[in-house]
């Protein structure tokens, strides 16, 4: 019964050993698609006047691997493509 026990136990943390590495070594590999500033970030924005500056600053601020942001202001009736139009963002 122990010998059973055992080899569940060894087999689950061996197991286990390859899952990790490789998740790492994939990690790795494709770790390079980061880099590349050919991402474009799409942004529906309805009726968003209150967050909409909060939002874009923090992509600015935590992502510099963009090629461009694109708004699409989905019929705002507040004041989101007032907002946009100061900033320069097209709709």
């Amino acid at each position: 019964m122990n010998i059973i026990i055992l080899i569940i136990l060894s087999s689950f943390i061996f197991y286990s050993i390859i899952i990790s590495l490789s998740n790492i070594f994939w990690r790795y590999s494709k770790s390079n698609i980061i880099y590349k500033n050919d991402l474009s970030i799409l942004i529906p924005a309805r009726n968003e006047e209150n967050n909409i500056l909060n939002c874009l600053n923090s992509i600015i601020r935590t992502n510099k691997n963009y090629k461009e942001i694109i708004v699409y202001d989905d019929h705002s009736t507040d004041g989101t493509l007032e907002i946009l139009r100061k900033l320069n963002i097209p709709k």
